[in-house]
């Protein structure tokens, strides 16, 4: 079984904060900061996504074996035949999800973690060695809501590896470029 404990850490007006532990035998296994925003009328802007691979080109689609991403119809570029979804690559819901930003919220939660280890690998190494890979940090902003029947487009990229920990960065962004998330992570990859 997994206890959940959540603490109220901010309500403020515009803003709230709470921390959530996963525990399991008393023994913490996983940590989350949520901040949440009341919506604000303000000017919608965002540096215009041009993903490296064009949805007409990703033309390949991922059955990942662990059954994952079973509610996810997933595309790669053309002439790949990976197991896994690889980045930058496409997705969509195969099945129907409430109107509920919320809900919908969680969908793109779920596949902001997929393919992020991964990119993080050092460069010239395919596969982790004896101490394994693992996600270390993971840090999710929603920009704008999401309707995850339409195509949108996760693209990642390492930029630092060092000390075993790689970090990547990565957007999502529906098929107009329009961003609607943006992930960070750091990985363990011990070769």
């Amino acid at each position: 079984d997994v206890d959940y404990d959540v603490e109220t850490t901010r309500d403020g007006r515009s803003f709230a904060t709470r921390r959530v532990t996963a525990s399991q035998e008393a023994v913490p296994i996983f940590e989350m900061l949520a901040s949440f925003h009341r919506p604000e009328e303000t000017l919608d802007w965002h540096r215009p996504a041009r993903p490296r691979l064009p949805l007409a080109e990703a033309t390949t689609v991922v059955n990942a074996p662990e059954g994952w991403m079973d509610h996810f119809e997933t595309r790669v570029a053309a002439g790949l035949r990976p197991q896994w979804p690889t980045q930058p690559f496409w997705f969509r819901s195969k099945e129907p999800i409430e109107d509920d930003p919320l809900l919908r919220a969680c969908a793109l939660t779920f596949v902001s973690d997929i393919g992020m280890v991964s990119v993080a690998r050092p460069p010239g190494r395919h596969e982790p060695g004896p101490g394994g890979a693992a996600s270390l940090d993971h840090a999710l902003w929603l920009h704008r809501p999401v309707d995850p029947h339409q195509w949108y487009c996760y693209d990642a990229v390492a930029v630092s590896h060092n000390d075993a920990r790689g970090l990547a960065f990565g957007s999502i962004s529906d098929s107009a470029g329009t961003m609607v998330a943006s992930v960070a992570q750091e990985s363990l990859w011990r070769i």
